[in-house]
């Protein structure tokens, strides 16, 4: 289900970066009936749009003109307005006033910047789309699949019809088990026929999603080739998913970025880690600043770089160092929003992230950027380049201080100092530029960053 990924892509944009919307509003009020090309968005896509405050549609990326609709009683508007952190949301089954298909709704909450609720952006899509996935993958009679939310809500079946979409199931034994499991399969009778299956199932990344397959215990044991057949058959089934959940990942990623080319993402985000890019965070920055500077707030800027990169990449491939540089990217996220306060985070080259933490002052940020090192060297990620024996990352970390031009770039140059005085002393470090704290207050931060680090 790797392509749900791929459809909150968009969603993250608008959230990241609100300005977007002002300039595709403002872009569509210019062109006058303009509509996005539907042939560059996926086929499952329904429709994207914004909901304001008061769940009004402002901006219709299918349509010239907004629908002229209310969505204020819609369970996705009134889960992200009650809930600050909720992040990404997979709505309940409906049916389009449109088209009168069945949907669901992947949605993310919009912010002022003062952190009050704006709105919703919002990506509908097609569940019978889930029909074509699983009528590919072989089944034996009385099996079926089914595509659960984790609050036991059924999201898509197939081929079974006698549990409707829509409905949530009740805290049976065999959902229970599924649901304390990340992956996993046991034999049990189901809660609907009480015929005994073979249930499979895992949880889709970290996405609020299980996927499940039963197959008929009598299919299984009739006879020994059928048995094998089909034991094989439910290893193959998660195989066959990968494979088709790839070649689809391969194909939507295509047509995303086609789509992030006509709204003007691609040059405001990471494409491997989905983050904002360096672009993106210059242009926020010089905001940040001036907001921080007007209401005498602190500002700290943490940079961090993953050490011996180059030498890891030569050892295990590129494609390793991806996977490590996304693992890196989901640690920095969680970073950023740990507090009540949503931090910028963005991927400002190849090896390195930087995080801009709103009125965190030096000693905090300090506690937050040794707490980041560690949890990545908790990953264990081998690297026999390193004397460390594992992946390990350096950070720098600097506050804004009244010297400093209003673009921000002195911070960035004494973010980097720090950054560079961490490698220096050894890497796997956090170091704090000098000056920010006094001199025996420093020495005491700086010697604890060591202790830590070694």
């Amino acid at each position: 289900m790797r392509n749900f990924i791929l459809y909150d892509a968009p969603l993250r944009a608008m959230q990241d970066n609100p300005s977007l919307i002002n300039d595709a509003i403002a872009q569509r009020s210019a062109l006058k009936g303009f509509a996005l090309d539907r042939a560059a968005v996926p086929s499952e896509i329904e429709s994207i749009y914004v909901l304001n405050a008061a769940g009004d549609m402002t901006l219709n990326f299918f349509a010239p003109i907004p629908w002229q609709t209310s969505y204020a009683t819609s369970d996705y508007f009134l889960v992200q307005r009650q809930n600050p952190v909720r992040g990404l949301y997979f709505s309940e089954p409906f049916k389009s006033r449109q088209t009168g298909s069945t949907e669901i709704a992947l949605s993310r909450r919009l912010n002022h910047a003062d952190g009050s609720f704006a709105g919703v952006a919002v990506v509908t899509v097609d569940l019978s789309s889930f029909d074509a996935i699983f009528a590919g993958l072989k089944t034996g009679r009385l099996s079926h699949m089914n595509l659960f939310r984790d609050d036991g809500l059924l999201l898509a079946t197939y081929p079974d019809r006698r549990r409707p979409v829509g409905v949530a199931i009740d805290a049976t034994p065999n959902f229970t088990h599924m649901q304390r499991g990340r992956i996993g399969s046991f034999i049990a009778p189901a809660a609907l026929d009480g015929v005994r299956r073979l249930y499979s199932f895992r949880h889709i990344g970290d996405l609020p999603l299980i996927f499940t397959t039963a197959h008929s215990v009598d299919d299984i044991f009739g006879d020994w080739t059928r048995r094998a057949f089909i034991l094989g058959g439910v290893v193959a089934l998660f195989a066959g998913l990968g494979v088709a959940m790839a070649w689809w990942l391969r194909r939507e990623l295509r047509r995303v970025h086609a789509l992030n080319r006509l709204l003007g993402l691609h040059a405001l985000s990471d494409p491997l880690t989905q983050l904002p890019n360096g672009a993106c965070f210059d242009a926020q920055l010089a905001a940040e600043v001036k907001a921080a500077g007007d209401r005498d707030q602190p500002l700290t800027l943490m940079m961090i770089d993953v050490d011996f990169l180059k030498a890891y990449n030569a050892r295990y491939g590129y494609r390793a160092g991806d996977a490590a540089l996304i693992r890196l990217a989901e640690h920095c996220r969680t970073a950023a929003d740990s507090g009540d306060i949503k931090h910028i985070v963005a991927r400002s080259s190849r090896d390195r992230f930087v995080i801009l933490l709103r009125h965190i002052s030096i000693r905090p940020a300090g506690l937050l950027a040794d707490e980041l090192r560690q949890q990545f060297a908790f990953e264990r990620i081998a690297h026999q380049g390193s004397h460390f024996g594992v992946l390990t990352i350096s950070i720098g970390i600097a506050t804004l201080s009244d010297e400093m031009d209003p673009q921000g770039r002195a911070l960035v140059d004494a973010c980097d100092d720090a950054l560079s005085q961490a490698k220096h002393a050894g890497h796997n470090q956090v170091h704090v530029h000098r000056g920010q704290l006094p001199p025996r207050a420093l020495e005491a931060q700086y010697a604890t960053s060591r202790a830590a680090g070694a």
